[in-house]
């Protein structure tokens, strides 16, 4: 619940104000860059940073923290073309950061495992399988809930094969990691900040502590932040934090902001209307949603390709209203076609009758239910288009076409 400032680097960057690198100095820094994204891609690495002053990278990994100078790795890849060195740089980190065996015993396990929060987008993307293999949770669009034990000589993320070995359930998984996060200290340095968005005890604690409903925020790793939704200074101030830190910081979450429901469980919040406070809460959602989707496009082509599937992937489309700044989220619906369709606030259906028309999305599938099919091992949620509408039902979308000048989200 503190609010950890981005480094001035970040801003001198931003503003153009730091004097031209050197061409030793890009160099270093290409390589940075590089070994930051490789590590952060490494589902069993739970933090990087670089080390100040030096040409060097901070990571935890295999219970502890880990500091590696990268001269040597710089010598070694000098004279690699740039596929060659991202290679080489994936491999050494994969072969230094590999998990260790873990224990036969449950009983060795159940105090070391974790939750931790992370993007939708997080983890490994070899395949659908691959991809579903990690023991998790959805609870909250976009984000995704995972499970990680840090051992005396490895950490590593849960996975159902683990789940097997030892005979427990996920519920008992999960229940332990929970326990165990509940008897972690708050420090300077808490990994684990952001789990707390899922920790029923916390939050039933920060109900009474702020004004109105609670107002959340995990843009990051290691920060969670709460205030109250009656404090409308103070929801925009966290509004502009919260898109800050996700568009600066490797570590990043989300933008969104979340609240508790009726039955105290986590849940999007959002503001009815169409007010700058309403736009501003809004549009963070959308823009999480903008990049989840934009990355899930990226596996599922992947996947496509290499299993000969022929399927087209509507994106996920954001634009800002001019007259208003209002978010608008939409995809588009084709005619005869074989799509996966992202959730979105619009549709924009081309029937081959004239030009494209758009409605609200949700109004769509609860005219055409039997045209959408859920696609269950996907997250973030796509619709697989199984039929077309019948004519009068077309006729009826037509007729609820939507005026883009003041449409507002359901």
């Amino acid at each position: 619940m503190r609010y950890n400032p981005p480094p001035m680097e970040f801003f001198k960057r931003l503003l153009g104000l730091e004097k031209k690198a050197s061409a030793t100095s890009r160099t270093r820094e290409v390589l940075l860059l590089e070994v930051e994204a490789v590590l952060y891609s490494l589902p069993y690495v739970l933090s990087v940073k670089r080390v100040v002053d030096e040409f060097a990278v901070g990571f935890r990994v295999n219970g502890s923290s880990t500091r590696m100078n990268l001269e040597s790795l710089l010598l070694a890849t000098q004279d690699m073309t740039p596929e060659e060195r991202s290679h080489h740089v994936r491999q050494f980190f994969t072969a230094l950061t590999m998990p260790a065996s873990l224990p036969d015993s449950w009983a060795d396990v159940r105090e070391k495992v974790m939750p931790v929060v992370r993007p939708a987008s997080f983890g490994p993307r070899a395949s659908r399988e691959v991809a579903n293999a990690l023991v998790e949770r959805r609870p909250i669009p976009f984000l995704r809930v995972l499970l990680v034990m840090e051992l005396p000589n490895s950490t590593s993320h849960m996975w159902h094969e683990h789940l097997a070995r030892w005979e427990i359930s996920e519920e008992e998984a999960f229940a332990a990691a929970f326990a165990n996060l509940a008897r972690v200290a708050d420090s300077e340095d808490d990994v684990y900040e952001s789990s707390r968005l899922l920790d029923p005890g916390f939050l039933a604690s920060c109900a009474g502590k702020v004004s109105g409903r609670p107002v959340i925020s995990v843009p990051t790793r290691s920060r969670l932040i709460v205030t109250g939704g009656q404090d409308e200074a103070r929801v925009t101030q966290l509004c502009e934090q919260a898109q800050l830190e996700f568009e600066s910081n490797p570590h990043a979450i989300s933008p969104a902001l979340y609240t508790l429901d009726s039955a105290g469980r986590v849940a999007p919040y959002l503001r009815r209307g169409n007010n700058e406070l309403a736009r501003r809460v809004r549009h963070g959602h959308a823009l999480f949603a903008l990049r989840e989707y934009e990355l899930q496009k990226e596996s599922l082509q992947a996947w496509h390709e290499a299993e000969g599937v022929d399927t087209l992937l509507s994106d996920f489309t954001l634009n800002t209203r001019n007259t208003d700044g209002y978010p608008l989220a939409w995809t588009m619906w084709i005619k005869d076609q074989d799509m996966l369709l992202p959730e979105a606030d619009l549709v924009s259906i081309d029937d081959d009758e004239g030009a494209p028309f758009i409605v609200s999305f949700p109004l769509a599938r609860r005219l055409a239910p039997e045209c959408f099919e859920l696609v269950p091992d996907l997250w973030p949620t796509r619709y697989r288009t199984v039929a077309w509408p019948e004519p009068r039902v077309v006729e009826q979308l037509r007729a609820a076409t939507v005026d883009l000048a003041t449409f507002e989200a359901e």
